[in-house]
């Protein structure tokens, strides 16, 4: 966290969503406003937008502000040299590979709950759905932080003379931000062919959510046993 944080690069290329989708919220805001003549947005969505399409837009929303975030898709390639010195360490592979994975996870949260005071702000007569959106988002944020962290142990850049090429010119990020916005399209596809065969809408985003949590379970097995391996036996060449 503090790496990310204090080295300028890491943080404008990883923490661009807690700014960019506030923002876009607040224009999003103005713009129905001056669209509607004046109507607020809480007042148009209470009256045209139903409480679960609320509920699954807004989850969509938030877990693609977790695709903006390359903290943890680089997690192994900002190691670069020092890859060596982290495989002695006294602890396993798979306790590395978590720390590594809880770091995405917060600057992931941290995206979403600014996103989601803003609708708080925006919407306070919707806040419970805006929480289950924020709920439903982490189970997403887990899936996509462990698929980009699977990324970066079996394909990392360790060879980098500066940040910059660790992250800005990195493609595991680049595929693991459209791999999540891919994902997302595809569990949106889902939810309308379920919503099109008269399935109710807050089932269909059951359904979606009950196959995150089968993909977080599958990632986690195998970031837990054969990645940690690959992890601590990869060496680092000049």
């Amino acid at each position: 966290l503090r790496e990310v944080i204090t080295v300028p690069t890491y943080a404008t290329n990883c923490l661009t969503g807690v700014v960019m989708f506030p923002v876009l919220l607040v224009v999003m805001a103005i713009g129905i406003g001056r669209e509607t003549e004046g109507m607020a947005l809480s007042e148009v969505v209470r009256q045209f937008v139903p409480g679960s399409l609320y509920l699954a837009a807004a989850a969509g929303f938030l877990s693609l502000t977790a695709t903006m975030g390359l903290a943890v898709s680089t997690a192994v390639s900002r190691e670069g040299v020092r890859h060596d010195m982290r495989r002695v360490y006294p602890v396993s592979g798979k306790v590395q590979l978590g720390a590594k994975l809880l770091m995405g996870l917060t600057f992931n949260l941290a995206s979403a709950l600014v996103c989601a005071a803003a609708l708080w702000a925006l919407l306070p007569d919707m806040w419970l759905e805006t929480l289950g959106a924020l709920t439903v988002s982490q189970v997403f944020s887990l899936m996509w932080c462990l698929m980009s962290l699977l990324l970066d142990v079996y394909h990392p850049k360790l060879k980098w003379k500066t940040e910059t090429e660790a992250v800005k010119q990195s493609m595991n990020a680049m595929i693991s931000m459209f791999g999540g916005m891919l994902v997302i399209a595809m569990l949106v596809g889902a939810a309308v062919a379920l919503v099109s065969w008269d399935v109710p809408m807050s089932a269909a985003l059951a359904t979606d959510v009950a196959l995150l949590c089968l993909l977080d379970a599958a990632l986690w097995l195998v970031l837990s046993r054969k990645a940690s391996v690959t992890y601590c036996l990869r060496e680092y060449s000049k």
